[in-house]
């Protein structure tokens, strides 16, 4: 009778509820491709990927176990590596890093006519992630946060960290909880395509 009672007011609760956005980018536009071949592809995405889980995640599976390239002992590795090259794709990171924050804070703050939300959903939040799984650890090498902080320890001539050290105890979980942040920052809130949102919380990690 008790699970009668709570599954009646949970199916009560859900009939009378109200609306609610699903994810952060709530702004309706136009899909540039038939409807139908959206939905057609979007489902085919979703089965192909339990697809891959289904052969390669299987108990036993070693994760690491897959053809890899190492670029650094190819013409187009060294070339990436050389230090010339190193300094002009960080001084690029960093244009875009600023740029994010100039746009964000005075442009225009409708999502689809501001950069800052692309470049930091789009291209960063997705894009880096594919890089790292096709190609490599991408941000590590074009960090811009981290090149201001050379930056700055050069221009301070000392360490920056006053000789504190990382409490090991903490581990990663400061990590973990920025992620879960950024995550729910991302599919929760209603600030997550607002421009000057994301501005602020770059020119914050700054």
């Amino acid at each position: 009778m008790h699970r009668f009672t709570a599954c009646g007011g949970g199916f009560a609760s859900a009939l009378f509820a109200g609306s609610a956005l699903a994810h952060g980018f709530g702004e309706r536009y136009e899909l540039p491709l038939p409807l139908a071949l959206f939905l057609s592809a979007s489902g085919l995405v979703v089965l192909v990927s339990f697809v891959v889980m289904a052969l390669f995640l299987r108990q036993g599976t070693d994760l690491r176990d897959y053809p890899r390239v190492d670029l650094l002992r190819t013409r187009l590795g060294r070339a990436l590596a050389a230090r010339p090259m190193v300094l002009a794709l960080r001084l690029a990171a960093l244009f875009f890093y600023l740029l994010v924050i100039i746009a964000g804070l005075a442009g225009d703050q409708r999502t689809f006519k501001n950069i800052a939300p692309v470049m930091v959903w789009a291209v960063t939040w997705v894009g880096f992630a594919y890089a790292a799984a096709l190609i490599g650890n991408l941000w590590a090498l074009v960090n811009p946060l981290d090149t201001l902080y050379r930056w700055a320890e050069r221009l301070a001539r000392r360490p920056l960290w006053l000789g504190l050290r990382y409490p090991p105890a903490l581990g990663q979980w400061p990590a973990v909880v920025l992620f879960l942040a950024f995550v729910w920052l991302e599919l929760v809130s209603d600030s997550a395509d607002t421009p000057a949102t994301l501005a602020k919380l770059n020119e914050t990690a700054t």
